[in-house]
C-alpha cells in the first residue's frame, strides 16, 4: 500500500468504485428495457373466447414500463410499416404493427426554425413521405434512405401553403389542407398542383384535423369548428356532414364495412358511425372493456389507423405518448 494512504480511505474509494459502477449498469439495464420494450414490440391480445363485446383493448406501445412516444400525432401506413409523426421529437417514427421500433426519420427544421414539429405524414411509396412541419409552416417530401435531402413541397400562386395542418393521399393524389386559406390543395404524387378545393364553403373549414378518402368521398374533420364533413374529392362540395358538434374532432378513418371513426380529442374517445355518417353505433374508449384495466383509457386521441387484417384500430395519444389498438368485431351493437 502507498505510503500516505490509509486501509479506510482505500475501502472508501474502491466502494465509491463500486457504487457508481453499479448505478450506472442499472441505468443502462433500465435505458435498454425501455428501448428492448419498444424494438422487440408488444403483445397485442385478441379477445376472449367468452367474450361478447364489441370492443376489446389489445394493447398498446411503448409498453406502460418503456419511455413514451416524443407527441405521437399523425399516422399512416405503407409496405407493412407504420408511419407515425412524432411532434415533440421532430421525427416519423417507423413501427412494425406490434410497435417494434424499426427506425427513427429526423425532419431537419425549416431555415429560421430552431426546431422541425411534424403532425402528420402521408405515405406516397417506399421513397416518398409527406409530412407536416407545422414549425415551419411547410409540406416536406422526404425519402426514407436519404432523410437528408428532403426537401418542401414547391407550390406557387394559388397552391402556396401558408400553414397546413392535415394530409392525406388518396386515389394517387395528395391533399393538403391549408387553415391560412380554409382550402385544401390537391397535387398528383410528383408535386405537380392539380386543383384546389373548398374554397367556397360557408362557414368556411377554419382548422383541418385529419382528413380521409374512401368510396368517393374525403371527409374532413374541422376541428375549430367542431364538425366532420364528407366532401366531394374533386370539387369540395358537401356531399354528406355528420349531424353532431364534436368536442375537437381530430383523426378520420373507416373499415371494410364502411363505417367510420372519428377521435373526439377533448372527449378523450373514438365515435364510430355507419357509413352514411348518419347513426353513430358504437364508440371506442369511454366504457370498462375487456382489458380495461391494462390501460384502454384515452387521454387525448389523435390520428387514426385501421388494419383491415386484423380488424384493429390504432390511436394516437399524445399526451399519454403511446399508440393505444382496439379489437373491433365486424358487427356493432
Amino acid at each position: 500500500m502507498p505510503r500516505g494512504i490509509s486501509a479506510r480511505a482505500l475501502w472508501l474509494a474502491i466502494a465509491g468504485i463500486i457504487v457508481t459502477a453499479s448505478v450506472g449498469l442499472l441505468a443502462w439495464y433500465l435505458m435498454r428495457l425501455g428501448a428492448d420494450a419498444t424494438q422487440n414490440g408488444v403483445p397485442l391480445i385478441g379477445f376472449s373466447a367468452e367474450s361478447t363485446g364489441t370492443v376489446a383493448f389489445a394493447g398498446q406501445f411503448p409498453s406502460i414500463e418503456a419511455p413514451p412516444l416524443g407527441g405521437p400525432r399523425g399516422i399512416d401506413h405503407g409496405g407493412g410499416r407504420l408511419y407515425i409523426a412524432m411532434a415533440e421529437a421532430g421525427a416519423i417514427g417507423v413501427f412494425t404493427e406490434d410497435g417494434a421500433n424499426l427506425e427513427t426519420i429526423t425532419i431537419a427544421p425549416a431555415g429560421g426554425s430552431p426546431v422541425s414539429y411534424p403532425i402528420d405524414v402521408a405515405v406516397i411509396s417506399a421513397e416518398k413521405l409527406v409530412v407536416v412541419d407545422t414549425s415551419g409552416n411547410r409540406i416536406v417530401v422526404v425519402d426514407p434512405g436519404n432523410p437528408a435531402a428532403a426537401s418542401p413541397l414547391g407550390a406557387r400562386d394559388e397552391f402556396s401553403i401558408g400553414q397546413p395542418t392535415a394530409v392525406e393521399y388518396f386515389n394517387g393524389e395528395l391533399y393538403v389542407a391549408d387553415a391560412a386559406d380554409g382550402m385544401i390543395k390537391v397535387f398528383d404524387s410528383s408535386g405537380r398542383p392539380l386543383r384546389a378545393i373548398a374554397a367556397g364553403l360557408e362557414p368556411p373549414i377554419t382548422y383541418v384535423g385529419d382528413m380521409h378518402g374512401t368510396s368517393g368521398t374525403l371527409w374532413v374533420s374541422d376541428s375549430n369548428a367542431g364538425r366532420v364533413l364528407g366532401l366531394d374529392p374533386e370539387t369540395g362540395d358537401i356531399i354528406r356532414s355528420i349531424q353532431m358538434r364534436f368536442d375537437l374532432p381530430r383523426g378520420i378513418v373507416s373499415d371494410a364495412a364502411g363505417r367510420i371513426y372519428i377521435a373526439e380529442a377533448f372527449a378523450g374517445i373514438v365515435r364510430v358511425f355507419d357509413s352514411d355518417g348518419t347513426d353513430m353505433v358504437d364508440t371506442v374508449g369511454d366504457e370498462p372493456i375487456e382489458g380495461f384495466d391494462r390501460g384502454a383509457t384515452m387521454t387525448r386521441p389523435e390520428a387514426l389507423w385501421w388494419n383491415a387484417t386484423e380488424s384493429r384500430l390504432y390511436v394516437s395519444d399524445p399526451e399519454q405518448g403511446r399508440i393505444k389498438v382496439y379489437n373491433i368485431r365486424e358487427e356493432v351493437r
